[in-house]
């Protein structure tokens, strides 16, 4: 068999899942080229555009390979893929700034008639004004992104989604879409406008008009500690585990050299635990660093300030 019969063979191509990237696909792309054109706002760095399409390739590995089909017979995998659809894909795509550029891939006359809707029945804007004020409280997206992550871990919910295909594609969605909320409160999710050129001290000491920070950076760093952490306490359970847990697993018909349901659960504790902790760490380092640099920006500031008033003096 080719390489390209058994890519045909062996990943699903569900039209749902297909249409949705190609589609996220095509309107970014759209979006790009028309603000690239008329030069509305700044323009998105390579590596943004990068990361949105590897943040696409991410979901679309998760929900269509062989990871998806395994999910089914190894819990070790679906943790992989949980991993994928948690901690992988959503930071990749928000790096890309989609919300901002896919809205302008519709025509102007769609976005204008948009508007006119939601402010003229005036519902329509209130509950977008609502849906936002929830979105950007970090405490309670950590609250909800947590809670998801665990309820579906639970026995009962868990085995629900391996019988059930409808709920298994709602706890997919739901995964994706509590995670993009997740890590937009530590990821900026709408582009930046490039200060205006000025002298050293007014570069320092400027404060932009409007922070898109919603937490500190030492509040960052709490937030996604206590995530890992909760994240490393489920993956331990797996770990130390000494009966199975998933009625689903453990009335699998196991083929020889499958792993037994033990092990299985050890191998998935491990899944979950060691990815889950290094892209955390990896994100906890940047904050730091950039804390770090904040810190010395600010002192760079009160410095200059200092030597201003001495030299006016």
């Amino acid at each position: 068999m080719t390489a390209i019969q058994t890519f045909l063979t062996t990943w699903s191509f569900e039209p749902l899942v297909v249409i949705s990237v190609l589609a996220s696909a095509l309107l970014y792309i759209l979006g790009v080229r028309y603000t690239s054109r008329l030069g509305i706002g700044p323009r998105l760095q390579w590596w943004q555009i990068t990361c949105f399409f590897l943040g696409l390739a991410v979901v679309f590995i998760a929900l269509e390979s062989e990871v998806d089909s395994g999910a089914g017979q190894f819990l070790w995998v679906h943790m992989v893929q949980h991993d994928l659809l948690l901690m992988i894909a959503p930071p990749l795509l928000l790096f890309g700034i989609p919300t901002w550029i896919i809205w302008r891939a519709f025509p102007a006359s769609w976005r204008r008639g948009v508007l006119l809707v939601a402010l003229r029945y005036r519902w329509p804007w209130r509950f977008g004004q609502t849906v936002g004020r929830l979105a950007s409280r970090p405490l309670l997206i950590w609250g909800i992104f947590v809670g998801d992550f665990l309820i579906w871990h639970i026995p009962f919910f868990y085995d629900l989604t391996l019988y059930h295909e409808n709920i298994h594609i709602m706890e997919h969605l739901l995964f994706i879409g509590t995670a993009l909320l997740f890590w937009a409160q530590v990821i900026p999710t709408h582009p930046q406008r490039r200060p205006a050129k000025q002298g050293k001290l007014a570069r320092i000491t400027a404060q932009p008009k409007h922070n898109a920070r919603r937490l500190s950076y030492p509040q960052q760093a709490l937030y996604l500690a206590a995530a890992v952490l909760i994240m490393n306490i489920l993956g331990a359970i797996f770990v130390f585990s000494t009966g199975p847990i998933y009625q689903y697993y453990a009335t699998l018909v196991r083929t020889p050299g499958m792993p037994s349901v033990v092990v299985d659960q050890h191998y998935a504790g491990a899944a979950m635990d060691v990815p889950g902790t290094f892209v955390f760490f990896f994100a906890l380092m940047i904050v730091l660093g950039l804390w770090l640099r904040e810190d010395e920006q600010e002192g760079q500031a009160e410095a200059e300030i200092g030597k201003a008033g001495i030299a006016r003096s």
